[in-house]
């Protein structure tokens, strides 16, 4: 890293110890979640704003895709119920971890003997 990139952090470390010592601790992690993001925007909003665009054209290509399986099948994300998608994404990550296991288990019998 070059001496001016780590004098730019120190410098940013250094405000923001001065924004601690002057009293700004917001009381949850939501309220320094809300300040940092409003930071960001006001101090990189190209950055920002290209953000905002790329995560609106992922949405608009997600919410076409059509469920293949299930109850749901021939659906558009977009039209399937949301505690639907939570449920299956829960239970996908549940079988999805009991097969891993099984796998590694089972993938060389000669390490049973």
């Amino acid at each position: 890293m070059s001496g001016e990139r780590l004098k730019q952090r120190a410098d940013g470390r250094k405000i923001a110890r001065e924004l601690v010592a002057a009293g700004f601790t917001p009381s949850d992690s939501h309220g320094i979640d809300a300040f940092l993001d409003e930071l960001r925007t006001l101090l990189r909003p190209e950055a920002v704003k290209q953000e905002q665009v790329e995560r609106r054209r992922k949405l608009s290509e997600l919410k076409s895709y059509a469920m293949t399986f299930g109850v749901h099948q021939g659906e558009c994300l977009d039209d399937m119920p949301r505690d639907y998608l939570e449920w299956l994404l829960q239970s996908s990550e549940t079988l999805v971890g009991t097969i891993s296991e099984y796998l590694k288990l089972t993938t060389d019998p000669a390490d049973d003997e």
